[in-house]
């Protein structure tokens, strides 16, 4: 459980807050329609190397007059899949937002846990970082306009940067789902993009369990 508590952490987290309101193009690249995906390497050297990552808007609903989207976080790590699905009203978004979560830890079945359980990783330094992105920037310098050659090709960035609460650079583009391309944190966390597209699904085929007591 404590490997997989980590995963968790790393999962929903890693990398540093780029703070309040974004100007340009995170405004303009808020909900990412249905099937919408972008993958990535993601490096977190205290978690002991690189990981294959995938962020992903799987599916819709409707829920008390409002269309609500599964946000999927898939990440390949050395025990097998974590997939971490949230049902939220917009992207991106806070933990409150959060009004179901589903979990599959590697080798174990789906299962739906509270929605609280966002609000408990980040309390524990956990930190929803591709929403925290999005999210903000009031503190951002913006550098300059920059081609950016990644795995996933050549493309032509917003470049960014800020020094709290820690030193951050991001690399943000406007036809890239989530708009991340690139990104450095510190203590060496890195993230880069190896694809993106229009085709996702949900990465959990089965129904997922509910946890003793119910959700």
């Amino acid at each position: 459980m404590r490997i997989a508590s980590a995963i968790i952490t790393l999962s929903v987290a890693a990398l540093p807050v780029l703070a309040q309101d974004l100007p340009g193009v995170c405004g303009e690249l808020a909900n990412p329609a249905v099937g919408s995906w972008a993958s990535y390497t993601l490096t977190v050297p205290q978690m002991g190397g690189s990981f294959a990552m995938r962020l992903a808007v799987v599916n819709s609903e409707e829920s008390a007059g409002s269309t609500m989207f599964w946000h999927e976080m898939k990440l390949d790590t050395p025990q097998g899949e974590m997939i971490i699905q949230v049902l939220v009203p917009s992207f991106p978004y806070v933990s409150n937002d959060v009004s179901r979560m589903v979990m599959k830890a590697p080798g174990q079945p789906a299962m739906e846990l509270p929605s609280s359980m966002m609000a408990m990783i980040e309390q524990q330094g956990g930190r929803n970082f591709a929403s925290e992105i999005l999210k903000g920037c009031a503190s951002a310098e913006k550098i300059g306009d920059e081609s950016v050659t990644v795995a996933a090709g050549s493309f032509e960035t917003e470049h960014y940067r800020v020094t709290q609460p820690e030193a951050a650079e991001a690399w943000l583009a406007r036809d890239v789902p989530f708009a991340i391309v690139k990104m450095n944190g510190p203590e060496g966390v890195s993230m880069e993009l190896t694809g993106h597209g229009t085709d996702a699904q949900s990465s959990i085929s089965e129904m997922p369990q509910n946890p003793p007591g119910g959700r």
